[in-house]
């Protein structure tokens, strides 16, 4: 075995345990958006290094954005012409 491979092997083994500990409880919550939701990009769109939604709405030409409240929610939708 390569020197690199010898280590990373126990490093990969220690981060696999310990993320098998973890208990992870998930909340599902919907958000409305517009009619006919196409497709959803994340991305940091207010500059305050949390990822916001778009959702791009087929039927109505239209977007739909959703900003990050920074505790794993997100503020109600804002619906925006884009064409």
């Amino acid at each position: 075995m390569r020197p690199r491979f010898q280590v990373l092997l126990p490093l990969l083994l220690l981060m696999s345990t310990l993320a098998s500990a973890q208990n992870f409880t998930f909340k599902d919550t919907d958000y409305p958006v517009g009619p006919d939701p196409l497709s959803i990009k994340s991305a940091d769109l207010t500059g305050d290094g949390k990822s916001d939604l778009v959702v791009v709405n087929s039927a109505s030409n239209r977007i739909s954005v959703l900003r990050n409240n920074g505790n794993g929610t997100f503020h109600r939708a804002r619906v925006r012409h884009w064409c």
